[in-house]
């Protein structure tokens, strides 16, 4: 910052570009309260237990119920992209793109009508490659016919609802922390529904 502001000074450079910037806030929490990551054994057994793969598309013996859909989807598209919970409860048809050189991407960025997903901070709206896994597992699928059934502007998960708070994912956290994980794997008190998005993070470092 000071180099900046000398170079601005002998005119050197037209403005600082950092002059607003604002180091990144150390992480203060106590090792016990930050959450790990699932291993790939975890993994596995969520993701291929016999309550997931009924809300799978196409499967034989698919779970019926109206919210099948976020029950698949969510987990699968934190795993895959690290977004938080309640910005994939929140995405719309619309929200899902293809860029000018044809990659698929979520966009969490605002609209040109000002409307965008509700993100955690005035720096989080960003534009989400959507990984190859999430299409062979039929997302782009899923998208076009929640188009066809209320158009572009459609919810992707209409049955997720908002708390108080504005947060669409509460229950769907709720659900997947008390009941879907535990039923199916063995879960450390370091982990819950977020230690999906450390598994990208993770990966990503690694």
């Amino acid at each position: 910052m000071v180099m900046l502001d000398l170079a601005v000074r002998r005119k050197l450079i037209s403005s600082n570009p950092a002059l607003h910037v604002k180091p990144l806030k150390k992480d203060t929490r106590a090792p016990h309260e930050k959450r790990r990551p699932f291993k790939l054994e975890q993994l596995n057994r969520f993701f291929t237990s016999s309550f997931y793969q009924s809300c799978a598309p196409g499967t034989k013996a698919p779970y019926l119920g109206k919210d099948r859909d976020w029950r698949f989807w969510l987990p699968l598209i934190m795993l895959f992209s690290g977004a938080q919970p309640n910005e994939i409860a929140q995405l719309r048809v619309q929200d899902v793109k293809k860029s000018v050189g044809g990659t698929w991407y979520v966009d969490l960025t605002v609209g040109a009508d000002g409307s965008s997903v509700k993100v955690k901070t005035e720096m989080s709206g960003r534009r989400i490659p959507l990984h190859e896994e999430l299409l062979l597992f039929g997302l782009l699928g899923f998208v076009a016919e929640r188009r066809k059934q209320d158009g572009e502007a459609a919810d992707l998960f209409p049955t997720l609802k908002p708390d108080k708070y504005g947060n669409r994912a509460w229950y769907a956290a709720k659900r997947i922390n008390e009941t879907f994980l535990p039923a199916s794997i063995k879960v450390r008190a370091d982990q819950a529904l977020y230690s999906l998005r450390h598994n990208v993070r993770d990966a990503s470092d690694g």
